[in-house]
């Protein structure tokens, strides 16, 4: 693999784009720092994901925000989730899209996670693929399932299952959704839980599309909003789920908040513009620190 390397004659950072061997040529990804990230156009990545599923082969979607990187100490899977078992790496958030455009590296579309499986819905409506919803709340899960086979009258929407079981109980849950065999499966689950369930059982799910989602099959049901186009566009995604939750969400809103200003922020400043290391990686830097 080719690493991202310093050019100071021309920009403050120069990435290399490398593509996978194990992908189509439609996907490509380029290093951040020492974290895998695609990069993608959406109609390029929505005819990817169609081929991937009319040849029947297999792909794992995942993306990284800035939220994501105040986690790796606490679940160091993320990190090596990305590198070792998704095919597919997005650019999960407004923020690190800007810093990523600001630092020259090839990011393409501001494409989300709950944008890509709005996207994923419409494209299986045209197609007639089949999903699935794996995460959540039972009634949450099974009030998305309703909404999305009134909404969506060509998809075939399999029963959902919620994501409170153990591990123990994971083999019977492949089970599960193999006698399904949905053509994509959305992951609802919180980290670390979603990232080391499908790391376990990547290879002996049958599907096509193994989408690891977070809250959006909420937002499908209904139970949280979507955060407006126009608030996303200035980075104010958190702000606004914060709003919707602030209870329960205050003890990762402002310790997020905190982290990005007086930590990440000023070490990028640091390590990036000043410094100009070009060794520096986010991995190597956060693991073991609090």
């Amino acid at each position: 693999m080719e690493k991202f390397k310093y050019n100071s004659k021309k920009t403050v950072l120069n990435s290399i784009i490398k593509k996978e061997e194990s992908c189509s040529d439609k996907t490509t990804y380029f290093d951040f720092f020492g974290l895998k990230l695609s990069s993608v156009k959406k109609e390029i990545l929505i005819e990817d994901i169609k081929e991937t599923i009319d040849k029947n082969q297999k792909k794992t979607i995942f993306g990284y925000s800035l939220g994501s990187i105040r986690l790796f100490n606490k679940y160091p899977i993320m990190i090596s989730f990305g590198w070792e078992t998704a095919d597919i790496m997005l650019v999960d958030g407004r923020g690190l899209f800007l810093l990523g455009k600001f630092l020259k590296f090839p990011v393409e579309d501001d494409l989300s996670i709950p944008q890509l499986s709005k996207h994923l819905l419409e494209l299986s409506e045209e197609n007639k693929y089949s999903i699935l919803f794996l995460g959540t709340k039972e009634s949450i899960n099974r009030e998305a399932t309703d909404k999305i086979k009134k909404c969506y009258k060509n998809i075939r929407v399999f029963n959902g299952i919620n994501g409170y079981f153990t591990v123990e109980q994971e083999e019977q849950i492949v089970n599960q959704i193999n006698s399904c065999k949905p053509d994509i499966l959305f992951v609802g689950i919180s980290s670390p839980k979603k990232e080391e369930f499908v790391k376990r059982w990547k290879e002996k799910l049958d599907v096509n599309i193994i989408i690891l989602c977070g809250g959006v099959i909420d937002i499908f049901a209904g139970d949280k909003k979507q955060t407006p186009p126009w608030l996303k566009k200035i980075g104010g995604a958190s702000l606004y789920r914060f709003i919707q939750e602030p209870v329960r969400l205050s003890k990762y809103f402002f310790p997020f908040v905190f982290f990005f200003f007086f930590n990440f922020l000023p070490v990028i400043i640091l390590n990036v513009l000043i410094l100009k290391n070009r060794d520096f990686s986010i991995p190597d830097f956060y693991i073991g620190k609090n």
